[in-house]
């Protein structure tokens, strides 16, 4: 029998991060539900994170609304989800807060 490739257990361990992340769990229990060794999950967790900073640098781009969409002044949030999680964010924010925020999920 073969043993699986190096991208195959790559491919296997990202699948593993990227479930983790949608489960809204803790890393321990994931790996026990997943019967995976937990300090083995954290590299691959971390080594995902340093795979997407090589990545696409984040950009944001500015956009004007019509104004029968958006009121005059800015009320409300933008909210951005992930899986099961979600987060609100206040639209009085700026640029370089909202670009430090998404900096740091990334």
């Amino acid at each position: 029998m073969h043993s699986k490739s190096r991208k195959q257990r790559r491919e296997e361990w990202l699948a593993h991060v990227r479930a983790w992340r949608l489960s809204g769990q803790t890393q321990t229990a994931y790996s026990r539900q997943h019967e995976i060794n937990l300090p083995v999950l954290q590299y691959w967790i971390k080594r995902s994170r340093t795979t997407a900073e090589h990545s696409a640098p984040l950009t944001l781009v500015a956009t004007q609304a019509p104004a029968d969409v958006m009121p005059a002044s800015p009320a409300g949030h933008l909210t951005l989800e992930s899986g099961v999680q979600r987060l609100h964010i206040p639209l009085h924010v700026t640029p370089q807060w909202l670009a430090a925020l998404l900096r740091e999920l990334a």
